[in-house]
C-alpha cells in the first residue's frame, strides 16, 4: 500500500520561498529585538538598584555615627571649674550669660588650631581652608559647650544662597572612637576605686583619666594645676602619674567620677569633640554635567563618579589630639573622615524646652536659649538633622517631579532648595534623610 501523505511531505523538494524566509525573519528580529530591549531594560535597572543600595548602606554606616555622636553628646564634659565663679564676659559670652572658668591660674587645656595649622601636605588641602575656621568653636579657657551649631559659608563652591549649609560641633568623652573613652568607674572617700572584674570596663596600665566631682567639676591635683592622671598598675589601683601627684579623694560621703580620656600619651584636652560640616572632595576635579572624569593621581580618595558634580560629601572631623597643629595660636587638627557622599545640603535644628513645660520649640540655629554651656544642658532636648542627597546615580530616562526640595517638617522648615540651579537635576533621585535624636547625656 502507498503511503501518499508520508511521501507528499519528504517527497516535495520545493523548499521555502523568499516571501515566507523574509517573513521568519522579519518575525524573528522583531522577538530578539524585544527580547534584547527588555535585557537592556533589566540591566539598567539592575545598576541602578545596584548604585542605589550600595548608597542606601553607606549612608546608613554614617548616619550611625552622626547619630551615636548626637545621642553621647556632652558625656563626661566637665560643668564647671574648681568652684570658680568670676566670669569675664568674652564672645559667644555676655554679661548676663556667662560660663564658669574651666582653666584656673596656671591651668591650661587645647582645642582645635586654626587655619594657618593646614599646609599642603595635608589630605584635601585647600588654601583657607575651612570656612568657618575651626578655632571659632573653642571653648577654652571656658566651660566646654556640648552642642554648637553655625552656618558653613564656603563648603568649596562659589558664594550663593544655597550654600550656607550648617557645621554641627559636638563635644564628648565618646567622640573619640577608643576603649579607654567608655570606661569609667567610682572613687569613694576611701581612696579605693570600684573595680567592675570586667576589662572592658576597668582602667589598664597606661590609661590616662579625668576626675569629676558628682556636680562634675573638672578636679585638680594638689600641685594645683594637674588635672588628668595615668594608672601604672593593674586595676584596682592606687599607684598613678604622675608621680607625687595624688588622685583627688572626694570628701566624706561623697564619691568622684573618673573617666577614660587617652592612653599612654599625655593629651591636653579634657574631652573629644568632632566637627561635622560639608565640604568638596578633590575641587579641581569636579565638572559640571555627568559622567565625571578619571581622577588625577593627587585625589585620594577620589569624588564618587555617581554624584552630581555639584554635591558635597558629609565630612566627620575628629580634632585629634595625636596631631597638634604648628598655626598661630596652636591646637589640634581635624582628622576627616567622609561618612556620606553625594549630598547637596545639611541642615540641623535645635529643640528647645525652658523650664519644665515639657512643649518643644525649634530653632535654626545657636541663640541666647543654646548660647553657654548651661543654657545647653538645662535647654536643649533634641536635635533634628535633614540631609539632602539622591539615590543612585545620574538617569537620562527619570524626571524628579518637583524643581524644589524642602528641608524640614511639621515642626520647622529650615530650607527649600532650588533644584533648577544645579545641572541635569531633572535626572536624579532627590530624597531628605531625616534624623530626630534626643540627647541622652546632657
Amino acid at each position: 500500500m502507498k503511503n501518499f501523505g508520508i511521501y507528499k511531505i519528504f517527497g516535495n523538494k520545493a523548499g521555502f520561498t523568499l516571501t515566507e524566509l523574509l517573513v521568519t525573519m522579519f518575525i524573528l528580529a522583531a522577538i530578539l529585538g524585544a527580547v534584547f530591549s527588555s535585557f537592556i531594560t533589566l540591566s539598567r535597572s539592575f545598576k541602578m538598584e545596584t548604585k542605589s543600595t550600595e548608597t542606601q548602606i553607606e549612608n546608613l554606616l554614617g548616619l550611625e555615627l552622626l547619630r551615636y555622636d548626637l545621642e553621647m553628646a556632652g558625656y563626661g564634659l566637665p560643668e564647671s571649674s574648681f568652684g570658680t565663679t568670676a566670669c569675664t564676659p568674652v564672645p559667644p559670652n555676655t554679661s548676663e550669660n556667662c560660663s564658669p572658668l574651666l582653666s584656673a591660674a596656671g591651668v591650661w587645656y587645647a582645642e582645635a588650631a586654626n587655619n594657618t595649622a593646614y599646609t599642603a601636605t595635608h589630605y584635601n588641602y585647600i588654601p583657607t581652608r575651612y570656612t568657618p575656621d575651626p578655632a571659632t568653636f573653642n571653648d577654652q579657657p571656658w566651660e566646654p559647650r556640648a552642642i554648637i551649631l553655625s552656618n558653613n559659608t564656603n563648603p568649596g563652591e562659589s558664594t550663593n544662597t544655597n550654600d550656607d549649609s550648617d557645621v554641627l560641633i559636638i563635644k564628648s568623652l565618646l567622640a573619640r572612637r577608643l576603649d579607654v573613652n567608655r570606661k569609667w568607674t567610682v572613687r569613694y572617700n576611701s581612696g579605693v576605686n570600684k573595680a567592675w572584674s570586667d576589662s572592658k570596663w576597668d582602667f589598664n596600665s597606661g590609661d590616662r583619666m579625668i576626675v569629676l566631682s558628682a556636680t562634675r567639676q573638672l578636679q585638680l591635683g594638689s600641685d594645683g594645676v594637674t588635672w588628668q592622671w595615668m594608672q601604672s598598675g593593674a586595676s584596682p589601683s592606687t599607684s598613678f602619674y604622675p608621680t607625687g601627684v595624688a588622685l583627688p579623694t572626694p570628701p566624706p560621703g561623697q564619691v568622684y567620677l573618673l573617666y577614660g580620656i587617652d592612653t599612654s600619651t599625655s593629651t591636653t584636652m579634657p574631652f573629644n569633640r568632632v566637627d561635622y560640616y560639608l565640604q568638596r572632595q578633590c575641587p579641581g576635579n569636579i565638572v559640571s554635567t555627568p559622567p565625571l572624569p578619571s581622577p588625577t593621581p593627587n585625589c585620594s580618595p577620589p569624588y564618587p563618579k555617581q554624584c552630581h558634580p555639584s554635591s558635597y560629601s558629609l565630612y566627620r572631623g575628629l580634632i585629634d589630639p595625636a596631631y597638634y597643629g604648628t598655626g598661630t595660636g596652636g591646637g589640634y587638627i581635624r582628622t576627616e573622615l567622609p561618612i556620606m557622599d553625594c549630598v547637596m545640603d545639611f541642615q540641623v535644628a535645635l529643640g528647645i524646652d525652658i523650664g519644665t513645660t515639657g512643649t518643644v520649640t525649634w530653632r535654626s540655629g545657636t541663640d541666647t536659649d543654646t548660647a553657654t554651656a548651661l543654657k545647653i544642658r538645662n535647654n536643649l532636648k533634641q536635635v533634628k538633622v535633614f540631609i539632602l542627597t539622591h539615590e543612585g546615580q545620574y538617569d537620562p530616562n527619570f524626571t524628579y517631579g518637583s524643581n524644589t526640595v524642602t528641608l524640614g517638617d511639621a515642626g520647622i522648615t529650615l530650607k527649600t532648595y532650588d533644584l533648577t540651579r544645579l545641572s541635569n537635576w531633572q535626572h536624579y533621585r532627590w530624597k531628605v534623610v531625616k534624623l530626630n535624636i534626643k540627647l541622652n547625656s546632657l
